[in-house]
């Protein structure tokens, strides 16, 4: 493996990663369509609409206001708690041809390259894709370019994609 790299943690990075990744669950399409939604909702009932179906539209609304947020609300909870136990907040990565490690004060793990289904990269920081649901965050103030384009090349070397 060549050299590790010590990554830090911080509130305001876990705030940026939460969003980020929650607004890449939701995405514009989410939003597009509730706004329409809610727009034929209110269409219907400023024509006097009241039946039951329309109570239902309604649930429906409430529902996919409420789920979103809710989503947001849990993931940054599980993801502050998660940094609040990290003692201290920050992680070793190390990389090599075949796979990467990543070790932390309460676990370990090494991974191959294989695993990686995708990076996504932000401005501040790389979100490491396992699954659809479980990623790695790599925070950019201390992850020299090289290491970048080397991880980058591995990431695609072994089918991964990079966005």
């Amino acid at each position: 493996m060549e050299d590790p790299i010590t990554l830090h943690y911080d509130p305001q990075l876990i705030r940026s990663v939460v969003v980020s990744y929650w607004w890449r669950l939701i995405g514009p399409a989410y939003i597009v369509a509730f706004v329409f939604m809610g727009g034929m909702f209110l269409a219907l009932v400023s024509r006097g609409a009241r039946s039951w179906p329309i109570g239902l539209f309604a649930g429906v609304l409430i529902f996919g206001a409420v789920v979103p947020v809710a989503v947001l609300v849990a993931h940054y909870r599980q993801s502050m708690n998660r940094l609040k136990k990290m003692k201290p907040p920050q992680i070793t990565f190390a990389m090599s041809k075949e796979r990467f490690a990543v070790e932390s004060s309460s676990s370990s793990s090494s991974v191959s390259w294989s695993a990686v289904s995708e990076v996504r990269r932000y401005p501040r920081f790389w979100l490491l894709f396992l699954a659809k649901s479980q990623f790695i965050t790599l925070p950019l103030a201390c992850f020299p370019e090289a290491a970048q384009a080397f991880l980058l090349e591995r990431v695609r070397s072994a089918g991964g994609k990079v966005g």
